[in-house]
């Protein structure tokens, strides 16, 4: 069970970090918006390249615009955006959209600056949040599966079974066990293998003697839960 709360932490963790990253492409995306909507178009010209030294040590180097307000004052701005190779190269004539409330603030009318950002983000938060919304379906289904055939399964009783190591599947480096059973179904003679849920440790002493109960929709056997209550909880 700790090994399922730990699957479930991890979901967690994934979504979390998904709904984080969306929120800032978010962020990023209406603030270009922004300057799109209420922004003030002005030609630029790029009059220097400030370097930026990143915690790593490498540099990236962001275009300092000088470009006239409507009202005609001169700005000089270093732009918030910084890349390595630089984007723009000194001499180059760009269009910026700048705030009518604040002039200082400024983004260059290229695609990058307006929305590479938010497109990287927005792609590192799908990436983040699809294993976590694939997980909690699964489990949901699970769940509501599992409930069905509480209520209204048929159960049979299996004496032959046998336990596997399942190394297809791993977490925090230990894969699961999981119990096998076969049944052959007396209506159209066709066999059905039926496998328990994760299991965190070897059931197989615990099993001598026993017979396994499983738990089967009548309309369709593959729709299953093997029964594994009878098993002593992992401390």
């Amino acid at each position: 069970m700790k090994k399922n709360y730990t699957l479930y932490f991890g979901f967690g963790i994934f979504a979390v970090a998904g709904c984080i990253l969306l929120a800032g492409s978010y962020f990023f995306f209406a603030r270009a918006q922004r300057f799109i909507t209420t922004g003030i178009s002005s030609q630029a010209e790029v009059i220097e390249l400030v370097s930026e030294r990143s915690s790593k040590g490498s540099y990236t180097y962001a275009p300092k615009f000088r470009f006239l307000t409507k009202e005609g004052d001169q700005i000089e701005v270093v732009s918030g955006e910084s890349s390595n190779p630089p984007e723009f190269s000194v001499g180059e004539s760009v269009e910026v959209l700048y705030d009518p409330i604040n002039p200082h603030s400024v983004l260059a009318r290229t695609f990058s600056s307006l929305w590479l950002v938010s497109l990287i983000l927005g792609l590192m938060g799908a990436v983040f949040l699809l294993p976590a919304t694939i997980g909690g379906v699964v489990v949901i289904k699970k769940k509501i599966r599992k409930k069905f055939l509480m209520e209204k399964g048929q159960r049979i009783i299996i004496e032959s079974q046998k336990v596997i190591y399942d190394s297809s599947f791993t977490v925090n480096g230990q894969s699961p066990y999981r119990i096998v059973a076969e049944w052959q179904n007396p209506k159209d003679k066709k066999i059905y293998i039926f496998k328990s849920d994760n299991i965190w440790f070897d059931p197989a002493k615990y099993m001598e003697g026993k017979s396994v109960t499983v738990i089967i929709n009548p309309a369709n056997p593959k729709v299953h839960y093997v029964d594994t209550s009878f098993l002593p909880q992992a401390a």
